[in-house]
């Protein structure tokens, strides 16, 4: 109301996790499609969403000597990969489109970046914008982003990269292109 008086536009961005879902991980797709509806009915006032996403679904404990599952949440409960693809799938499937769709330090760790991207260029307007931020297969990628940050700094569990998955920038502008 305060918005409307103040002549702005009211705008929401959902976070399809957290209290959206009950914390239950696995409501996050019902909720995606919730506001794809209400998008798809003319709703105006969502321009995001957000998705608490990861490789592996659920989340684990922090245990001494006990590894760590490899891309699966060690702070909240995740949807996975295959769920995720499904959801945004659908997502686009309404014809609903973002101004503004973000990929942040999720590229290198996907199984397929092709179709990973496909599904965010989907997602996006016409002259909207796509913002990534990934590893570039480079030796110095390596050295900082696995010999250092796994191994020597113990930022990250050992495993967290793989190197064969960094993405050149020549690579994410072939896949954003074929995505359209």
């Amino acid at each position: 109301a305060d918005l409307v008086k103040a002549d702005l536009e009211p705008a929401v961005m959902i976070d399809a996790s957290h209290a959206n879902s009950s914390k239950k991980p696995e409501n996050q797709p019902l909720v995606l499609a919730d506001i794809g509806a209400q998008l798809a009915a003319g709703d105006r006032r969502i321009v995001g969403v957000m998705v608490e996403s990861n490789l592996v679904a659920g989340r684990q404990d922090l245990v001494p000597g006990r590894d760590l599952v490899y891309g699966q949440s060690i702070t909240d409960g995740c949807i996975g990969w295959d769920t995720t693809v499904e959801a945004l799938e659908k997502l686009a499937a309404t014809g609903v489109k973002f101004d503004v769709v973000t990929a942040l330090e999720i590229v290198e760790h996907v199984s397929d970046a092709a179709l990973f991207l496909q599904s965010c260029c989907k997602l996006v307007k016409k002259d909207g914008m796509i913002i990534l931020s990934t590893l570039n297969r480079t030796p110095k990628a390596y050295l900082l982003g696995i010999v250092a940050a796994e191994y020597i700094l113990r930022w990250l569990a050992p495993g967290t990269h793989d190197w064969k998955k960094f993405v050149k920038p020549s690579e994410l502008a072939r896949h954003v292109e074929q995505g359209g």
